[in-house]
């Protein structure tokens, strides 16, 4: 046994967020490849759901099907706790909490609003004021050997430059949650939002950043560490970010997209991503272990996860798509699409290649007596392709000196049980963009199984 799983045996780990993208794979992995003891997941209700229909949900989805298959035993190690990120304390009952606060020892915190268009007080509440009582939390445990707070490659996409550190802003957090209430009551307040965000392009990037502020403030003196995920792609489930432009130019309606084709991605498969994340909180531990020892203190640890080598241009990773078509008919009618770095040329072929089809369709759903939808998700991926303007038109430097250290430290460790790797150099784009769209057309826009070859979402975590 390697000290990565001799890390993790017998351990109880508390996860938020563990119903989202990342916190799905993450929940399996650990299950899967790991001899955990349990492991806690807070549950909020969300988007007209109850806790008890996420909790079905999340047992039922299909990122599961290989350990219901194989172990289904496995499942028995997970205890859902229904939380509310709105009250104070989580509204965790004192009997829970008590029992949480004598078992956990390794924690990560996942939760977060992912929409880069989430109103500033919507944000402001569960990514900054809801990792505030993670970490009021966090401080409570009392045998805490390791806890990681998950923020974005992009919290502090205002800068080329950036560094395995923290960035100061001219305000504090305090100061970003107080504007919370006073938001709720004040009537246009996009001039407000424009001056907090200053060249930060949205709610999602400006208060993950504050939350970082806020971790590294507040649990200076724990053994904490704050991982910073890229661009993170999957072949089910996930539509944000380039996903959704997948997904839509696999379905024939995507053919124009606002970017810089040269530009680096920083996309990385979830798996890899995974790896890194379970990697680096077993990395803290060891840090903050012989920091103890040595009578010493270093600042939190920063990873953030990129490489810069075998990081693709958007426009190999438009190309690659092609690679999960079975026909060349197939590839002719999905992938015709052009990238291009004029906001004024997108709007004109946007109209050209979109609107008007859109329209037109409209008009013969209307004319047969269908329901008329095109035009309105025009719309919705017009929004889509603006939104991920920003990031595709653009390049950073990313330091990832804590990454590189850990890669070195975990290449040689031999796992009983699965694959563990997340050097991104050793991808195999092509290889991997076959099983990715092949999963999109399957698990995501839901194509007849007899006509995709049929993919376990699982088989590379």
């Amino acid at each position: 046994m390697n000290p990565l799983e001799n890390f993790y045996k017998d351990s109880t780990i508390l996860i938020t967020g563990g119903n989202g993208f990342l916190g799905k794979v993450l929940v399996e992995k650990l299950l899967r490849c790991f001899d955990i003891r349990k492991i806690h997941l807070l549950i909020r209700a969300k988007n007209n759901e109850t806790v008890k229909e996420r909790i079905q949900n999340f047992v039922n989805n299909a990122i599961f099907d290989f350990i219901r298959k194989q172990s289904p035993e496995l499942l028995n190690k997970l205890n859902f706790i229904e939380v509310n990120y709105n009250l104070s304390n989580l509204s965790i009952n004192e009997e829970t909490m008590s029992c949480i606060s004598s078992e956990v020892e390794i924690v990560f915190n996942v939760v977060a609003s992912v929409k880069f268009n989430e109103k500033l007080q919507d944000a402001i509440e569960i990514n900054l004021l809801g990792t505030k009582k993670v970490v009021d939390l966090v401080l409570k445990l009392k045998r805490l050997k390791s806890f990681i707070h998950v923020s974005t490659l992009f919290s502090n996409c205002n800068r080329k430059d950036v560094d395995e550190k923290l960035y100061e802003h001219i305000l504090s957090y305090h100061q970003l949650a107080s504007l919370k209430e006073f938001l709720k009551n004040v009537e246009g307040i996009q001039p407000i939002e424009g001056l907090l965000l200053g060249k930060l392009p949205n709610t999602y990037t400006l208060t993950k950043h504050f939350a970082e502020k806020l971790v590294y403030h507040q649990a200076f003196y724990i053994p904490c560490g704050i991982f910073r995920a890229p661009v993170v792609i999957s072949n089910y489930h996930n539509l944000n970010g380039p996903a959704g432009v997948v997904a839509l130019t696999l379905n024939g309606k995507c053919h124009c997209i606002l970017g810089n084709p040269r530009s680096r991605s920083n996309l990385v498969p979830v798996d890899f991503c995974i790896n890194a994340l379970i990697a680096s909180a077993w990395d803290i531990h060891e840090r903050y272990s012989f920091q103890n020892r040595s009578d010493t203190y270093d600042k939190i640890q920063i990873y953030n996860y990129i490489f810069h080598d075998n990081n693709l241009q958007w426009r190999r990773y438009m190309q690659l798509i092609a690679l999960g078509l079975q026909s060349n008919w197939q590839k002719l009618l999905r992938c015709n699409y052009i990238i291009v770095s004029s906001r004024s040329t997108f709007k004109f072929l946007h109209f050209m290649f979109h609107t008007i089809p859109a329209y037109l369709t409209d008009v013969i759903a209307f004319i047969l007596g269908k329901k008329i939808m095109h035009r309105r998700a025009c719309k919705q991926m017009e929004k889509i392709l603006l939104i991920m303007s920003y990031f595709g038109s653009r390049e950073w430097n990313f330091e990832n000196t804590n990454v590189e250290r850990l890669v070195k430290m975990t290449k040689h460790f031999k796992f009983q049980r699965g694959y563990f790797d997340f050097d991104l150099r050793n991808v195999d784009w092509s290889e991997y963009f076959k099983s990715y769209v092949t999963g999109m057309k399957q698990y995501v826009l839901k194509e007849n199984y007899g006509k995709v070859k049929k993919t376990n979402c699982s088989n590379h975590l």
